[in-house]
């Protein structure tokens, strides 16, 4: 016996001391230098002595690579593709092991570093070693989304009836949350203007990269939402949830122009405003009229404008409800063909002159975010300049009665609404003008206005809602009061009526009844930062040669142009904003005796 610890002894020093246990070191390039490879290190712990004289071998794709000692590790590069890593050992007498101790198989891709540990526990009996090889992820695992085209709203969530935005533009990229293993089942869809909705697809649980790719429709009008969209469920033993049922279809009601009464409808105006109800179904959500979307009210009421050419016009209505099953109503509207009948030159004389009260403004510009999560603008400051300068250099606004907050936070802009409020009196006018992010919630029904302090898309508890401006101009006692917005502004801030006033109606008239009225860039639809709408804004107050202006001609002078050459089929909107003390006037704007 002691001659058998004594031999034992003698051979492990002979191991030692005649290099049996050795580690082959193989050179590494530098990544940045040869981005065409990919690094391995194996690392090996330090472990017990028994186990840490077994000789180590490690091959990759049965080559072999170099051998590996305890608390050392082994480096090596080698090409893109499929890694096969074996390792086998020795025992204390030298013998080749028969079985393999530890593997591992992994795709390796180019200019990117894999470390993996190899460990080897006590064996209990000589020349016997348990092994593992554990990866280390080098990089944090992605969701990669993409879609064809490209600029669609990524929506997730853990079911169907829970998809919320993830503020994600396609193509992007998400990383998976720190703490996290691997992603959770989720569904996911895309939306894109212009194009029909996708579908609703489920992802199961997955350690690696998740990647979502839809391939969008273009809007048909005439097909829109005709079927349900498909659902690929996840598999379940559990009872399915039960959908909601209706054997009732959508039924649509116009209410403007009266169009039941079995007469033909003939107009002057190149404009009309459509007005309605519509009911049944599963719960209406969506109204198209001529493929726009209209304004829609909590009860079915709808609204929405749409310009009438010289003849018959055809009007089709679209309900569709959250089951998808749509309704269609068609209808014709004749507009008169007017003679054009040259009259005589005559001299154009001023309307009569009105006693206005002072002229103040809010500019509000947002384009630096401190959220990381938000997207930096940049055009917001540099176009409400523009409009300041227009404002008084050919219109009666002062220097001193405008304030133009440049990228302020949330508490700044309630500040200065409360500084109105004390400050402005019944005969002033107010035009506040705002540009910067506006964000729609689907599920608590309010658009937001982003101010520079906002957080992310998941806590909107900092950002300010549409009825919080709303309550902000209610409480003001100017005359009148126009908002333009520049930014995804809710068309359910407008009353659902006709908000157009007579077009015969005189300056003096228009002037003297209490206005709340609001022009936005858009309805629900994302505003591009390079704003066609301010563009045509601006250069309409700057060709206007009347003495007075109402926000209502200004509107409609450059609606058009917004339309025709939005990138996006940008539609502007214009109306008295609800619940705010609008009694049927307009704002007014008075330029300047030019010299």
């Amino acid at each position: 016996m002691k001659f058998t610890v004594k031999f034992a002894c003698a051979l492990i020093i002979i191991l030692i001391s005649t290099g049996c246990i050795t580690t082959q070191r193989v050179p590494v390039p530098q990544l940045d230098r040869d981005p065409t490879s990919a690094i391995i290190i194996l690392k090996r712990p330090s472990i017990p002595i028994t186990a840490r004289l077994i000789r180590v071998e490690v091959y990759d794709n049965d080559k072999l690579v170099g051998h590996l000692s305890s608390g050392d590790e082994l480096k090596w590069s080698r090409g893109e593709g499929t890694l096969k890593l074996e390792t086998k050992y020795f025992d204390l007498w030298g013998n080749p092991s028969s079985w393999i101790a530890a593997s591992t198989i992994l795709e390796v891709k180019k200019n990117n570093v894999y470390v993996l540990n190899y460990s080897m526990s006590d064996p209990a009996v000589i020349g016997i070693a348990y092994s593992t090889l554990k990866l280390e992820d080098n990089e944090p695992v992605k969701a990669i989304f993409t879609s064809t085209p490209s600029g669609a709203l990524v929506y997730a969530g853990p079911s169907q009836d829970s998809l919320k935005s993830l503020d994600c533009i396609t193509p992007c990229t998400m990383s998976l949350p720190s703490g996290k293993s691997n992603w959770e089942a989720e569904y996911y869809k895309m939306t894109l203007a212009g194009h029909e909705d996708s579908e609703v697809v489920y992802k199961n649980s997955i350690p690696g990269d998740r990647e979502v790719h839809f391939d969008l429709k273009s809007f048909q009008p005439a097909q829109a939402h005709s079927s349900p969209v498909p659902v690929i469920q996840p598999p379940t033993t559990s009872v399915p949830s039960r959908r909601i049922k209706t054997d009732q279809p959508i039924s649509i009601s116009i209410t403007s122009p009266e169009i039941d009464r079995g007469l033909k409808v003939v107009l002057k105006s190149s404009t009309l405003t459509i007005t309605g109800v519509a009911t049944g179904g599963s719960g209406v959500a969506e109204i198209l009229v001529n493929g726009q979307q209209a304004a829609l009210g909590d009860q079915g009421h709808f609204s929405s404008e749409v310009l009438l050419k010289p003849g018959e016009n055809q009007i089709t209505v679209s309900a569709t409800d959250t089951q998808r099953k749509s309704n269609t109503r068609t209808f014709s509207i004749i507009r008169e063909i007017v003679k054009v009948v040259k009259k005589p030159d005559v001299e154009v004389k001023e309307p009569i002159t009105i006693n206005t009260g002072k002229y103040h403004a809010l500019i509000i510009a947002v384009q630096d975010y401190s959220s990381r999560d938000i997207n930096n603008l940049e055009h917001p400051i540099a176009d409400a300049v523009a409009i300041k300068n227009i404002l008084t250099k050919r219109y009666t606004f002062d220097d001193k009665n405008i304030v133009f907050l440049k990228n302020p936070d949330r508490k700044t802009i309630g500040t200065t609404f409360n500084d109105l409020r004390k400050r402005l009196s019944e005969n002033d006018n107010l035009l506040i003008f705002y540009a910067g992010h506006g964000v729609w919630m689907d599920d608590m029904k309010e658009g937001y206005w982003l101010p520079r302090d906002a957080s992310g898309i998941n806590n909107p508890t900092d950002w300010i809602p549409n009825s919080t401006i709303r309550n902000y101009i209610r409480a003001l006692k100017a005359k009148h009061v126009l908002l333009v917005a520049d930014a995804c502004f809710s068309g359910g801030i407008f009353k659902v009526r006709e908000a157009f006033t007579s077009p015969n109606a005189s300056i003096e008239k228009i002037y003297e009844m209490q206005s709340r009225k609001a022009i936005t860039s858009g309805s629900l639809k994302t505003v591009p930062d390079r704003s066609v709408f301010v563009e045509y804004l601006a250069k309409r107050l700057r060709e206007n040669k009347a003495k007075y202006l109402d926000a209502q001609k200004l509107f409609v002078s450059f609606k058009e142009a917004v339309i025709n050459n939005s990138p996006n089929n940008q539609m502007p909107l214009y109306g008295a904003i609800s619940e705010a003390g609008d009694e049927g006037g307009d704002f007014v704007f008075v330029r300047r005796q030019q010299e």
